[in-house]
């Protein structure tokens, strides 16, 4: 019997599970609403006390999302990239840990060509560049990019409680810094691979945050920590920054421009200056960054390779671009075949309509699952909308609504487009706890009951996640659109670089796919220095020009790759002339099966 419960709680999807466990809160509460009460009023109590000395709660929160992720490295170790996205942030990573900006354009880049990399005017990612310099960061700090991971999930955590505690009463604010650690710290993508979103969640939350600390106190640090939010979210998520800031920045000048707000000396001293003076320092910087990258102070890295590889716009209202040469059939196949369908999608009203149904439900699933989403549904049954986007948070409530409008003209959507809004999400969630817990009479507090079991079902979906995991069990999941999705990366590439990087001499690796190759499963990044490399990883072409490639990486041992075979082996490159004979490459240890 025993055997039979552990595989039971082991082999079912975590979201499965939570929602057994759900409608056991529910019953439970109907049947013995006052379970326990004196046992949890005991420890609210101390948790509220705890709770009050802000400073220490906000500290408490970021250290236990960096605790908790420590907790799990066992189990879940430091990720492996497979993501394009995650090579491209590595990528500037390796730049900036070399304190350089950009690196100039390979004289074979056209072999180096792939996804989401800028080859010229010079040679870089092309997303905004702090997430590469988190990544950077981490790497200088620690000794690799994952420790610019693990302390942006810190900073997110503890950004979100401290953004909270301006909008809801401290014990509130502290339990939804909480429950972020518990759905963002551990099991998220933004936890476990180098993609990004933690960095623009942390941005979002200090923005909403300092905002109602601005209209309160009127200090200069406010302001300050304020327009520091609006530059990072700058250089992560430029448009979605944007559009969030448009609500923030009307409610800034009607508070200051009405009658109750400040003196206009105070609103030049302590609120315009400061933030205009760092504004226009970032925006500087960004047009410097962008002039050593692309050559103008006006064009982003992300312009240009739109411009240049990517016929499909940014916008469900905007033209397709001219059609671009592509020099390979996987790159053609992602734009045409993966990217451009969903760009035709969207065109028609009824397609965006569907399409943003689809995003609802995955910003659902990944921000709320179905624990948090529990006291939601019942609060608006309950109270109606009002319930939980009015009273406190109605103007975070319309922050959420500008830019989610803003968000459904995209013709692209992951759930970290959204980051900004993350302490947006957490607060609604807070708040429908916190109506729903006056549902039913003193002496039947149903709502009581039901509202205290849910951060108890979030620890338990925590833990019964981890318990998969250790046990070997990697249950399916709605990758990365779940807040509980485990990613294996690709672990044949990695190995694959890590014993030719221990071995003697250095590489040219040749990489040939099938015609039935998925486009989202690449092998072709490299280094911010490719000559200095000692593994290049480049595009099998025709003969002639992949002996232009040989050419030139000569003294190179020369391997040929194809990744779709069955054996995922190095074989020597047919007619190279490289250091290896086919002897010697057979019983090299980089072979792999």
């Amino acid at each position: 019997m025993r055997q039979v419960l552990i595989k039971f709680f082991l082999t079912y999807r975590v979201e499965a599970l939570e929602a057994y466990l759900v409608l056991f809160a529910i019953g439970l509460s109907f049947i013995f609403p006052r379970f326990a009460s004196k046992w949890f009023a005991k420890r609210e109590a101390a948790l509220a006390g705890f709770a009050r000395h802000r400073t220490l709660a906000v500290v408490t929160v970021g250290l236990l999302a960096l605790a908790a992720r420590l907790a799990v490295l066992p189990i879940l170790p430091i990720p492996v990239p497979s993501i394009h996205d995650e090579f491209e942030n590595l990528l500037m990573a390796d730049t900036f840990s070399h304190f350089r900006l950009t690196n100039p354009p390979h004289p074979m880049r056209i072999h180096l060509e792939t996804f989401h990399i800028l080859q010229e005017p010079s040679y870089t990612g092309i997303v905004p560049p702090a997430q590469g310099m988190l990544l950077a960061a981490g790497r200088r700090i620690g000794g690799h990019p994952f420790v610019g991971v693990w302390l942006s999930v810190g900073m997110m955590c503890a950004a979100i409680c401290w953004m909270l505690q301006a909008w809801l009463p401290p014990p509130w604010a502290f339990l939804g810094g909480c429950l972020a650690v518990i759905r963002f710290a551990v099991f998220s993508y933004w936890s476990d691979s180098y993609w990004g979103g933690a960095l623009a969640a942390a941005a979002g939350a200090v923005v909403l945050g300092a905002l109602p600390r601005i209209w309160k106190h009127r200090r200069i640090r406010d302001s300050v920590i304020m327009a520091l939010g609006i530059a990072v979210l700058a250089n992560t998520r430029p448009y979605e920054g944007f559009i969030l800031s448009l609500p923030v920045a009307t409610g800034l000048f009607a508070w200051m421009l009405g009658g109750k707000g400040p003196s206009w000396k105070i609103s030049m001293y302590r609120v315009v200056l400061p933030m205009g003076l760092l504004l226009t320092i970032t925006a500087g910087a960004m047009a410097y960054y962008n002039w050593r990258v692309t050559g103008s102070a006006f064009r982003t890295a992300y312009q240009v390779s739109m411009a240049t590889v990517n016929p499909v716009p940014y916008f469900a209202w905007q033209n397709e671009r001219p059609m671009p040469v592509f020099h390979y059939k996987v790159l053609e196949d992602y734009y045409l075949q993966t990217a451009m369908p969903q760009y035709q999608k969207v065109r028609s009203l009824s397609g965006l309509t569907k399409e943003n149904l689809i995003r609802l439900n995955r910003i659902f699933t990944f921000y709320f699952g179905i624990a948090l989403a529990f006291p939601l549904i019942l609060a608006i049954l309950m109270g109606g909308f009002r319930a939980v986007f009015g009273g406190r948070i109605r103007f975070l409530s319309l922050c959420l609504l500008v830019t989610l409008a803003g968000l459904f003209v995209e013709v692209q959507f992951s759930p970290h487009y959204a980051a900004p809004l993350t302490g947006i999400f957490v607060a609604i969630a807070v708040q429908a706890i916190r109506y729903v817990r006056v549902w039913g009479r003193q002496s039947r507090p149903i709502g009581l009951l039901a509202m205290r079991l849910v951060p108890i079902i979030c620890v338990y979906s925590l833990l019964n996640g981890a318990g998969q995991i250790s046990c070997g069990y990697y249950i399916a999941t709605n990758w990365p659109n779940s807040w509980y999705s485990v990613h294996i990366g690709n672990i044949n590439r990695s190995r694959m670089l890590a014993k030719l990087e221990e071995g003697p001499g250095r590489h040219l690796i040749i990489v040939r796919y099938a015609v039935s190759h998925s486009v989202h499963d690449e092998w072709v990044y490299n280094d911010s220095d490719i000559d200095g490399a000692k593994v290049v990883w480049a595009r099998d072409m025709d003969p002639v020009r992949n002996q232009e490639l040989v050419n030139y990486f000569q003294g190179r041992h020369i391997w040929l790759l194809e990744p779709d075979k069955l054996a995922t082996k190095l074989l020597p490159y047919p007619g190279s002339e490289g250091p290896l004979s086919s002897n010697s490459a057979n019983s090299h240890p980089t072979g792999m099966d």
